[in-house]
């Protein structure tokens, strides 16, 4: 039972696998989307009782990219 695989039937083997996986990440996250709707960054959070709050720190922060 030996097949001789070239490269270009492995190539088009792996794109055809990776297309599949790809289709089957998209499907599975369209179902979870319309299960759970998604929280939107402009909305802003709560804001947490004064008795909530533990500590206070004053930091600088730089953020590159």
């Amino acid at each position: 039972m030996s097949q001789n695989i070239s490269r270009r039937t492995f190539v088009e083997g792996a794109g055809i696998a990776g297309a599949a996986a790809a289709v089957s990440g998209l499907v599975t996250t369209a179902v979870a989307d319309e299960a759970t709707p998604a929280k939107s960054w402009r909305v802003a959070p709560a804001v947490p009782a004064e008795d909530q709050i533990s500590e206070t720190v004053d930091v600088d922060v730089c953020v590159i990219g």
